[in-house]
């Protein structure tokens, strides 16, 4: 079964200052407040299917974090790209 959450120094603690820096502290800030939303993203990532075997998977958070994080950081080189061109 996927954990939920797990107790760990978080990738996101470490913030550089410039914009993509402050968007992910905000998006860390909302998610610490807001735990319930771990609820949806596991019962997204359950799988019925899925047999238990070999090492466990990421955790929600994890997930939806990393998610958030690639999303963001996409987003910013494409408004790079764009300024550039």
């Amino acid at each position: 079964m996927r954990t939920k959450r797990t107790s760990q120094v978080s990738i996101f603690d470490p913030f550089a200052q410039h914009d993509i820096g402050r968007e992910l502290a905000a998006m860390s800030a909302w998610l610490d407040a807001h735990p319930g939303v771990l609820d949806g993203v596991a019962k997204d990532l359950k799988l019925s299917s899925v047999k238990a075997t070999g090492r466990r998977g990421m955790t929600a958070e994890s997930v939806l974090r990393c998610a958030l994080s690639m999303t963001t950081i996409i987003d910013g080189n494409r408004l790079l790209f764009d300024q550039i061109i």
